[in-house]
């Protein structure tokens, strides 16, 4: 099952501990146009991201959504189309489906991304998780100030603690190199992190657990940081292609409705219509 429907199904169940916030979140999928990102298609554009950062400061007028509010997914985590596989934390699922609900202003270079994903918990059971925090960011050519809970510093490590950790990390420490402090602060500028509205019951339980346990808390807020550090490269990169020439193109949605009418007869909510990512030579 799609990542998609597996929140969707989430949103209907009144058992799930956070089901109005997942029901809110699968509304908005609701209206998306929804795309899922193909292998060869996935691998085309991390080899896209992993461009040196000032070549890819040069595309950002690529950079643009292929709609005001998009759903995108694929299997695994997007570090795999990097060729890397980065550590997970005991409490996290590791991803067996990712996904990056875009929803932008009327420019689709402005705006806010969710992101979600599925795996098998540590407790062995399926676990479908949407992150409590939401990036903002801005690929105009004349960005504005983007809100954050916390803007950068041009004075703080890129990389506290010590320093690059993880393979994506360092694939982002490689790629930086080619711009100067200046520069990476400008760029910096263009993202930001803020809550994630939509989950207000999740929200107020990770609170609680704030106060239970300080420590803790502030560990599981750096990891959902780290969570973050390469999509919003794999997000760029995917606009990036399907905008360049003989790269990515936008496949026709499927048709489910027969699968939906069976769907129906059996009480079960409907499937959303996908739209492939394809890579161009694949289509040829």
């Amino acid at each position: 099952m799609r990542l998609a429907d597996q929140i969707v199904a989430a949103g209907r169940d009144k058992r799930h501990p956070f089901q109005p916030d997942y029901q809110r979140v699968a509304m908005v999928i609701g209206r998306a146009l929804c795309l899922e990102v193909t292998p060869t298609a996935g691998r085309l554009a991390a080899d896209m991201g992993a461009s040196d950062a000032a070549w890819l400061r040069d595309v950002h007028s690529l950079a643009v959504a292929p709609a005001q509010v998009v759903w995108v997914e694929w299997e695994g985590p997007s570090s795999a189309f990097y060729g890397v596989s980065d550590p997970v934390e005991p409490w996290q699922a590791r991803p067996d489906r990712c996904g990056l609900l875009i929803e932008t202003d009327a420019s689709r270079q402005r705006g806010t991304m969710s992101q979600a994903w599925s795996g098998t918990a540590p407790s062995g059971g399926q676990s479908v998780e949407i992150s409590p925090l939401c990036v903002t960011f801005d690929f105009r050519a004349e960005p504005e100030p983007v809100p954050s809970l916390a803007p950068p510093d041009r004075s703080s490590a890129l990389f506290p603690g010590g320093g690059p950790k993880t393979d994506s990390d360092r694939r982002i420490a490689s790629q930086l190199s080619t711009l100067t402090r200046d520069e990476i602060h400008s760029e910096l500028l263009r993202f930001g992190f803020i809550a994630n509205t939509r989950l207000p019951r999740l929200q107020d339980t990770l609170d609680i657990a704030a106060v239970a346990d300080p420590v803790r808390a502030m560990l599981r807020f750096q990891s959902i940081v780290r969570d973050w550090h390469g999509e919003p490269n794999f997000m760029h990169a995917l606009m990036v292609c399907l905008n360049a020439e003989r790269m990515l193109w936008i496949g026709d949605p499927e048709d489910v409705a027969s699968k939906n009418k069976a769907r129906r007869r059996l009480g079960r909510p409907p499937v959303l219509a996908f739209s492939p990512i394809e890579a161009v030579a694949v289509a040829a």
